[in-house]
């Protein structure tokens, strides 16, 4: 992503935004299928990623209904502004798969800052646009050598490889980490809640295609 996107997209949660429904809610689960994502709030930084619903067989249920998302020199995200109470849903977890990655060997670079799929969280630190911060869970290009890494363009992002060139494409894979704990190890003080969620599928930076598929996205209570 370019200079301002990082900032931008982190920035744009403090301000009052469109709320999507949700798939299901019980006291210590909340759910967000695949259609729901659909119907997030898009904020486009170069052109837009195309984001279609889309019938998958081979994951869970058949036939079940997917995100995909398709990138061609393109950077857009989906969020959804809602505060998440850590202390009850302290998990959050996922499906996803890749089909199309990039040509990518350092992501610490600002112009091979793209991955063909991230699912991040925004934690608000006070009043004004830029007192925030985000974990990004991503899907690396390449065979990371670091647990985790600052976003090239501002250290308030932090981008943390949990697939790689290693995994298989074409392949879907469940994910599962612990905010609360993630959050305190990165940053090194305890957090108790999550204001908003977001998906993104980004290749502005280098011209590249990717596309990937986004599952039910779940915070939980374990």
């Amino acid at each position: 992503m370019k200079l301002v996107q990082p900032l931008v997209i982190i920035a744009l949660i403090s301000v009052s935004i469109h709320s999507a429904s949700l798939h299901a809610q019980t006291e210590k689960t909340i759910t967000f299928s695949a259609e729901d994502i659909h119907n997030w709030t898009e904020e486009s930084f170069v052109n837009k990623t195309r984001y279609t619903l889309t019938k998958d067989q081979t994951i869970a249920a058949n036939n079940s209904q997917v995100l995909l998302a398709e990138a061609r020199a393109q950077a857009s995200a989906l969020y959804h502004q809602q505060t998440i109470d850590l202390t009850q849903t302290p998990y959050l977890q996922w499906s996803w798969r890749v089909d199309k990655k990039l040509s990518i060997t350092n992501p610490y670079q600002k112009e091979q800052d793209d991955y063909p799929a991230r699912v991040y969280v925004v934690i608000k630190e006070g009043i004004f646009p830029w007192q925030v911060r985000s974990l990004n869970y991503v899907w690396a290009n390449h065979h990371p050598d670091r647990e985790f890494w600052p976003n090239p363009y501002t250290d308030r992002a932090v981008m943390i490889p949990l697939r790689s060139d290693k995994d298989q494409l074409h392949n879907w894979y469940s994910e599962k980490v612990n905010i609360a704990k993630d959050f305190k190890r990165i940053f090194g003080r305890p957090i108790t809640k999550v204001h908003a969620i977001a998906i993104m599928t980004d290749t502005d930076n280098t011209g590249g295609h990717a596309l990937a598929y986004y599952g039910e996205i779940s915070f939980t209570a374990k």
